[in-house]
């Protein structure tokens, strides 16, 4: 197994076009490092309290997949992203 294969589980995501990926959990503590990001944003009073770290790791997945010549999405998803986490946005973290 290749070192990329090793750190990602050697698997592919849907729509990956072949790339090895990492997805939440693959890495230890990807999704603590996030928790840790979320609260100190939060104790800053720049991110909003309640989000779910593996929904954030799976919208930056999300982000990851995009084509590479997709920057329009790409910019408009992670201003919606970055827009969601503010601590001025308003609404449920959860669906």
């Amino acid at each position: 197994m290749h070192d990329d294969q090793a750190r990602t589980g050697g698997r592919h995501a849907p729509g990956d076009r072949g790339r090895q990926v990492t997805v939440p959990g693959d890495l230890p503590g990807d999704e603590g490092a996030v928790a840790e990001l979320l609260a100190a944003g939060h104790e800053a009073g720049t991110v909003r309290p309640g989000l779910d770290p593996e929904i954030i790791l799976l919208a930056l997945c999300g982000i990851w997949q995009l084509d590479p010549d997709s920057q329009e999405q790409a910019d408009a998803l992670i201003d919606l992203l970055v827009t969601g986490l503010s601590a001025a946005t308003t609404g449920s973290a959860s669906p």
